[in-house]
């Protein structure tokens, strides 16, 4: 029974998506997008860092599930665990190695950028009784 597979790469996955997002809106705010662009253009480029993430995490899903878990599909249990604990322990590396080699950072820090360090009023309301 495959379905009843625990995926320990989950996690790095998603990592990749939100590594991929980040670095999109870093790269934006380097050429100056972000500092000309308005709040809602900002928050447009935002939701389109959010698509290539997830593009690139369901991508990176796909391909994993292609090498290392479907030639393990009639195996025994312990088989496709193991793989998916060395997927994880890979994916983790790699997001580090690519980090590393790209930014000279081994850890990531969530950068400022353009209009998302604003603060966005939605609704303003005053707070307890005014009396005079």
């Amino acid at each position: 029974m495959f379905w009843e597979f625990i995926n320990f790469a989950h996690s790095e996955i998603f990592a990749i998506g939100a590594f991929v997002g980040v670095e999109i809106l870093i790269a934006l705010n380097a050429t100056g997008v972000l500092a000309r662009a308005t709040v809602l253009e900002s928050y447009g480029w935002l939701v389109l860092a959010i698509l290539a993430g997830m593009a690139a995490a369901g991508t990176m899903a796909v391909i994993v599930e292609r090498i290392a878990y479907r030639p393990l599909r009639n195996a025994p249990r312990l088989v496709p665990l193991i793989s998916a604990v060395g997927v994880s322990f890979f994916l983790q590396d790699a997001i580090r190695l690519t980090e590393s080699l790209t930014t000279g950072q081994f850890y990531r820090v969530f950068p400022s950028f353009g209009n998302f360090d604003s603060l966005v009023p939605l609704y303003n309301f005053a707070m307890g009784a005014n009396r005079h």
